[in-house]
């Protein structure tokens, strides 16, 4: 799911962006929701079994924050100055938050 976001960010940039502007889209925000919360649900499903369920939505939000974050500079090809390798940045990044919340 990391990498199809990301993947998607690199190719449509304008696209990508456009769906987390729910305040340039006035009326179409709802419907963006429609989109977005999913995404969150499906984060929060893999910290469902190894964290209280009063984690479990703000773990989903570190994890989606993290992934995001390296959408967003894959988009804008900020991260083509460090040459890295997105591939093993997206697997840390799950990594770190996965093995965090099994840890407590």
């Amino acid at each position: 799911m990391a990498r199809a976001y990301v993947d998607f960010a690199a190719r449509r940039p304008g696209m990508f962006e456009l769906l987390f502007r729910h305040d340039l889209l006035e009326g179409g925000g709802e419907n963006l929701r429609v989109t977005t919360i999913p995404m969150l649900t499906t984060v929060e499903e893999l910290f469902a079994d190894s964290v209280g369920r009063e984690q479990t939505s703000r773990r989903a939000l570190l994890l989606w924050a993290s992934i995001h974050g390296i959408a967003m500079l894959t988009a804008t090809r900020a991260l083509d100055v460090f040459e890295t390798n997105v591939e093993a940045l997206l697997t840390d990044a799950v990594f770190v938050h996965l093995h965090a919340a099994a840890e407590q």
